[in-house]
C-alpha cells in the first residue's frame, strides 16, 4: 500500500463538524468544569452558557462593565485561569447561582466585583452570550 497524506480537510475524517466539535468541548472542560451547555452552543456563540468554578483565590479574569449593554462582561482571563477558554465579550450572569441583572452604575459594578473578591472559595460564576 502507498503512503496516503494528511487528508485535504476535516470532512476527509468522516465528519469534520463532530471532530471540530469533540476538540473544542474537550479544551474547555480541560479549563472549566461546564455545568451545562447544549450540543451547538461552543460552534454558536448565541446559545452559549458555561458555568467556571473557580477553586483558587486568584481567577485570573478581568471584567468589564458595559454600559451600551447596561452588563459585566467578560474583558479577558489568563491562561492559566479557569475561564481561559471562555470566549471575551460573554456576559456575567450568575455568581454562586445569584443572578446578576442589569448593572446601570459604576457603584453597583464595584458591588458585583466586591461581592466576587469577598466571596468564599471555590466560587462559581456562570457567562452567557450576549443579548
Amino acid at each position: 500500500m502507498g503512503k496516503r497524506g494528511p487528508p485535504e480537510s476535516l470532512d476527509a475524517l468522516g465528519s469534520g463538524a463532530r471532530v471540530a466539535k469533540a476538540l473544542a468541548v474537550r479544551a474547555l472542560a480541560r479549563y472549566a468544569e461546564v455545568v451545562a451547555m447544549p450540543p451547538p452552543a461552543f460552534l454558536f456563540p448565541d446559545g452559549f452558557f458555561a458555568a467556571v468554578v473557580f477553586p483558587d483565590a486568584t481567577l485570573g479574569i478581568t471584567l468589564e462593565l458595559r454600559e451600551d449593554m447596561d452588563r459585566v462582561i467578560l474583558r479577558s482571563a489568563h491562561a492559566f485561569s479557569a475561564a481561559a477558554s471562555v470566549p471575551y465579550g460573554m456576559v456575567l450572569s450568575a455568581i454562586d447561582g445569584s443572578p446578576v441583572g442589569s448593572v446601570f452604575s459604576r457603584e453597583a459594578y464595584r458591588e458585583i466585583t466586591d461581592r466576587i473578591r469577598a466571596a468564599p472559595r471555590p466560587i462559581t460564576l456562570e457567562f452567557v452570550a450576549p443579548p
